[in-house]
């Protein structure tokens, strides 16, 4: 709980596609109920469309191999069956191309979902939305893992047992000549500490104190932390912008892939010097549902079946890393060769007790 005053927040997240989605909608209107919940709706590009659109939206469920026969279903039916990605098989009927078959319970107007989630997000600020697909896509372990929910917050999507270790930069630090027409920012001193606030980071992995050994097992598998930076609106108002304005959002854009790329070429050196992250090394069979997510793979000559390297799927494939690429295109090959030290560096979030603390109420 921040700060030691606030109570603890807890994450619930729902299928926008889910039967029960209306109620869950609803779930928070009773006074007192669910009342340390962030409840979030995880949100489809196809729902996105069909609200566009003005289309019926099907709410379905995955259905097992004896439902299937028991009720004697048609996959072959799109009045019956909706095909889709689901984070778990297990039992449920499954196609070739990782697609679970999902029975149609119920089907309403797009829209009219869509204005229920605004009038319940007006009168009572919840549910939120998770833009679920973009989360996946852009996620650097997308060969192996399917996330469903983010930490309270919303900075930090994570897998089953997941933990990201989060640090902040105080900007305001590097402004030289505040509030003068000389004012500047002190790139070179702003590289140096994300470079020693990385080492420092990816230290705290070692002594990380997570309470269950599932939690242990994949924080050190993955080495995931998570950089970010605080006092953003103060530096730019010190070094004479408005917030806003295209000077305000040209220096964002260069402060963050500053400390993006300096991350990665420290994650580099950390890899050469103390070995890559364990996910890194490991051999990881290509799907059909790789190959169907990731096309190029097919282009680069890959089949189901074939066996590819952690380190290949993370730095080539990621949709994240690769626009990383588009900067230093070297780095990214030089880590999918020898691997990184951690498979997530970056993620910027809510800093207001750490404002308070020690950046005399920078915002």
């Amino acid at each position: 709980s921040s700060a030691g005053g606030r109570r603890g927040a807890q994450m619930a997240t729902f299928e926008v596609g889910h039967p029960d989605v209306m109620e869950f909608i609803k779930a928070k209107r009773e006074d007192g109920r669910l009342r340390q919940f962030n409840l979030s709706l995880l949100i489809t590009r196809e729902f996105v469309e069909a609200v566009k659109l003005d289309n019926e939206w099907p709410l379905s469920f995955p259905i097992t191999a004896d439902e299937l026969e028991t009720d004697e279903l048609d996959l072959n039916d799109s009045s019956q069956i909706l095909w889709r990605d689901f984070p778990v098989k297990g039992k449920y009927v499954t196609n070739e191309e990782g697609l679970v078959a999902c029975r149609i319970t119920k089907t309403l107007k797009a829209r009219r979902l869509w204005d229920l989630i605004m009038a319940s997000t007006y009168d009572f600020a919840e549910p939120g939305f998770i833009l679920i697909d973009m989360v996946n896509e852009m996620n650097n372990n997308w060969f192996c893992e399917d996330i469903r929910a983010t930490n309270p917050c919303g900075e930090q999507p994570l897998p089953p047992y997941g933990s990201c270790l989060l640090g902040s930069v105080n900007l305001c630090r590097f402004v030289q000549k505040p509030f003068t027409s000389e004012a500047s920012f002190d790139w070179d001193t702003f590289g140096e500490v994300v470079a020693i606030f990385t080492r420092m980071l990816d230290n705290v992995v070692e002594i990380n104190g997570l309470p269950l050994p599932e939690q242990q097992s994949e924080i050190e598998r993955k080495r995931r932390h998570g950089m970010g930076y605080l006092g953003l609106g103060s530096t730019i108002t010190m070094l004479g912008m408005s917030y806003g304005d295209k000077d305000s959002v040209a220096f964002t854009e260069k402060v963050t892939k500053r400390l993006v790329l300096v991350g990665w070429q420290v994650g580099l050196a950390l890899a050469e010097e103390k070995g890559p992250a364990a996910i890194m090394d490991e051999d990881f069979e290509v799907t059909q549902k790789m190959l169907r997510l990731r096309p190029e793979m097919a282009e680069d000559g890959y089949q189901v079946g074939d066996s590819a390297k952690g380190r290949v799927l993370h730095a080539r494939y990621s949709r994240y890393m690769q626009k990383i690429a588009t900067e230093d295109p070297e780095l990214v090959e030089q880590l999918a060769e020898k691997g990184c030290r951690f498979t997530h560096h970056t993620s910027i979030a809510p800093t207001g007790t750490i404002s308070l603390s020690l950046a005399n109420n920078a915002s």
